[in-house]
């Protein structure tokens, strides 16, 4: 399905994030994933997984957070998801909001990754 893994950046106990790894795993991805702010993202995974990624799934991130993600450098689109709308992103990112089913952030997802990285 993906040519590598898919990092999975959430707030704490969030409950979309759950949801979204129990689906991409079930869909054979491998995963990453970690919590914890964006700016701090190359120490919250360790090198040889970041040099892996081919995308993110960014759920329920406080706008400042999301902000902050985007401003970093990525190798890698990043699908925000969360609870509440946002205008379109440019570059390698996409926003989706609830209500959301699971095979739809996989698309999504897997669409962003087939447009290749920024």
């Amino acid at each position: 399905m993906f040519p590598g893994k898919v990092l999975l950046l959430s707030g704490q106990d969030s409950f979309n994030a759950a949801y979204i790894r129990r689906s991409l795993e079930f869909c054979g991805v491998s995963l990453v994933t970690a919590t914890g702010v964006p700016e701090e993202l190359a120490t919250l995974v360790p090198e040889e997984d970041l040099a892996s990624i081919v995308g993110c799934v960014a759920v329920d991130l406080t706008p400042e957070a999301g902000v902050a993600l985007m401003a970093q450098t990525l190798p890698f689109p990043v699908l925000f998801v969360g609870g509440q709308a946002a205008p379109s992103l440019p570059g390698p990112y996409a926003w989706m909001h609830a209500p959301f089913a699971s095979y739809q952030v996989i698309d999504r997802l897997m669409t962003l990754c087939r447009r290749g990285t920024p």
